[in-house]
This record gives C-alpha cells, structure tokens and sequence, in this order.
C-alpha cells in the first residue's frame, strides 16, 4: 500500500514537480496585478529560477515599476521648473492690473496726468504742482523712472551745486532663464553733455553732417545694436571724454540702478565685477585680432587697453571697497554711478525712506567706469538688452536734430 502514492507521483508530469507553490509565485493575472501595482517596491525576484514564465512576467513588472517611476520624477521635476515661472509671470500681471498705492506713485508722490493727457507727472501733496516728469518702466515693482535727475557736483551737497540729467533710456535687468527681473537702470547724460554727444555721434555716421538723415539714422541704429559695432563706439565716445583736442569736449553721465526687490551691495558689486571682466577679454581678444601690443595709456591721447598692469589691479581693488560692509540694498533704494568728464567714477546711494543721499566714494582710473558703462551699451552679453536697446532709441532722437538743437524728452 504504501508503494502507490509513489506510483502516482511518478506518473504526474515532471513541469508539474517542477511548478511553484502559491506561497511564493503567483500563478494568474490577478495575483501578479496586485503584486506590480503594490506601492511598497518592485516586484521581488523569483525564487525559483527554473520557472521561466514567472520569471519573465516579473521581469517585465519590474521594468513597468522603473518606467512608471521615470515618469512621476520627470513629471515632478518639470512641474518644479514651470511653477515658479508660472507664479512670478501671474503675480507680476496681477499687480500690473492692479490700482496699487506704489504703481501710482513717485518716491512718496502721487502721479498723475498732466493737462493735455500726454505726460506723466509726480505732484507735492502739498501744494498739488509737478514736481518731475516721469515716465514708466514696465513693471509694477518700480513702475516710475524720473525724465530728469538733479546729481550733486563733486565737493558741493545741496542744490546750488547741483546739475541736471537727462534720461536717455531705460532697461530691466534679468537673470536666469526665468527671467527673474533685478533692478531697473536707466542711463543719464548731463543735460549740459547732450549737445557733445549727438555730435560725436552723428559725426561717426557722417563726418561732415550736422544731422542724419533717415539711412544714416538706420545705418547708426544698427551698429549700435552690433556687438562689435556697438562696442567701438561707445568705447570711443567714453575716450573722447578724457582725451584732449577733439573739440567735442567730455561727456558726463550716470546710471540710476533702483532694485526690483531686496538685494545687497555684494550682489550688485559681483554683478558689475563680471562685466568688467567680460569687457577686458573681449578688448583682448579685440587687440590679439588686430595684431597690435596692448599699450597702457596714463597720459591723454594715448590707447588704453591694457588691462593687466598694477594701477587696474589697485582699482579694481578700490571699486569692490566702495560696497563693501555696506549691507543691503532694499527695494526702491537708489544707487547712481556717474561719471564725469575725465572719467571718474562717482557711487551714490539714496536710501528709499529719508530720501538722503549717501556719498560711498569714487575711483579715478577712467578705465573702470569706461568698463562698467560698456557692461551696458557695447559689446556681446550686455547686462541688460533692453536698457541698450532704451538707449539706442534715445539715441535716435538725438542725431534727427541739428547738432546743438537738443530736445530733451524722452519719448
């Protein structure tokens, strides 16, 4: 008796000896559905390796599990990308639309519309005259940019040693592929500077012109937004600033930076300090093109495109000083850098509460502002396209005119 079970195992298929037990395989779809779709983990490997169609099917969950887990990350990460983007283009079209107190408003001063409708003018409170014209930016963090400023002379606070600056053009600055904005800057020239300007520009179109016509206002238009082009002739309208015998005299002028949000003097600072880096290899690579020696000028009338000598190198050093231990630049504050007619550069800061203007130093070597300005109106990668492109506009205004002849608006 006990020799017949043995019979009947032996007469049994051998794949059926060699079939898992349920307590370890699944043998139909609905126990390997509820095992794949298990959110604890993938699919645990078979323990028996000589069933290969179980092995098959948990292969093949596994990589579902992995294909499955490849797209949630990829879809979070997207989601992580766009969200912010989403948030600040929304937030920032939301304050547009809305009637704020800031976007009606000029450092504390109402702004409205000036009789006729067509300009834009911040009034006192007290007596209800227009204080300034202003003119809007494009975004409602800093909606107002001033046609025209007052800037202190160098060694004189208050205003009988004040001059006045016209507004040429204004640009957001941005960072990164969000478009995050920074500040917006807008470039001055010394309302008395207008008229050498225009000539110096209007005379590198057309030696001989007292103004442009419409060709040669386009030919200029696009070789200030050149990248080669553009950096040729800012380079040589700042030199003529500090050389002597042109008979077109110095140009002053100056950059009105207001933050879009709270930032910091080092984070300001890095971000000129790049771009004077950037200028001095393109001037090398400009120079090595060329093939002429790099010549370090200390003297009027002499080149100045040297940029690796011991006096740059101190006033470098001297330009990172002037923010350094300043701390924060706060929303609506006022940095201006400016820059007289033999190129130095002057940093003032209007603090956004007191409205009181703080004078943080200056560094003589023409160089470094010549640097910073053409960080913004020449060469590849400006720090703000659209202030260049503010500028250039402004421009055109200018060279339409008789040299001499300036109107000062800014349309």
């Amino acid at each position: 008796m006990s020799s017949k079970p043995a019979l009947r195992l032996l007469r049994q298929p051998l794949t059926r000896c060699l079939r898992p037990s349920k307590s370890y395989h699944p043998r139909n779809a609905s126990t390997l559905r509820a095992l794949t779709s298990s959110a604890e983990g993938p699919p645990p490997s078979p323990r028996n390796p000589l069933d290969p169609l179980t092995t098959s099917r948990l292969e093949a969950a596994r990589r579902a599990y992995y294909t499955r887990r490849s797209y949630y990350a990829s879809a979070g990460a997207a989601i992580c990308m766009l969200v912010p983007l989403v948030l600040i283009n929304f937030m920032d079209a939301e304050k547009l639309d809305a009637s704020s107190s800031s976007s009606s408003s000029f450092q504390g001063k109402p702004v409205v519309l000036a009789p006729g409708g067509e300009k834009l003018v911040a009034i006192s409170e007290k007596s209800g005259e227009p204080v300034v014209e202003v003119v809007e930016t494009g975004t409602s963090s800093v909606p107002h940019f001033p046609k025209t400023i007052r800037i202190p002379t160098p060694g004189g606070v208050g205003n009988e040693t004040d001059e006045e600056y016209t507004l040429l053009g204004l640009g957001i600055r941005t960072v990164s592929f969000l478009s995050i904005q920074v500040y917006v800057v807008g470039f001055y020239v010394s309302t008395a500077s207008l008229a050498a300007l225009q000539a110096r520009l209007i005379h590198h179109v057309n030696p001989a012109a007292s103004t442009l016509i419409p060709g040669e206002k386009e030919k200029l238009k696009q070789a200030l937004l050149s990248p080669d082009e553009s950096y040729d002739i800012w380079d040589a309208v700042l030199r003529d600033s500090v050389e002597t015998g042109t008979g077109i005299g110095g140009v002053k002028s100056a950059w009105r930076v207001v933050p879009t949000r709270n930032t910091d003097f080092a984070h300001l600072r890095d971000g000129w300090v790049r771009g004077i880096t950037a200028r001095t290899q393109e001037a090398a690579r400009k120079a090595q093109a060329l093939a002429q020696p790099l010549v370090l000028g200390t003297q009027p009338g002499e080149a100045l495109d040297r940029f690796d000598d011991d006096g740059f190198a101190d006033a470098m050093k001297s330009f990172k000083a002037l923010f350094g231990g300043r701390g924060k630049a706060p929303k609506g504050s006022v940095v201006l850098l400016t820059r007289d007619e033999k190129g130095k550069l002057g940093v003032l800061f209007q603090e956004k509460e007191t409205q009181r203007m703080v004078n943080m130093g200056e560094v003589g070597d023409e160089r470094i502002a010549r640097l910073v300005w053409l960080g913004y109106l020449g060469g590849k990668n400006v720090s703000s396209e659209g202030a260049r492109k503010g500028v250039v506009d402004g421009v055109m205004g200018l060279v339409e005119r008789p040299v001499g002849t300036v109107e000062t608006r800014v349309e």
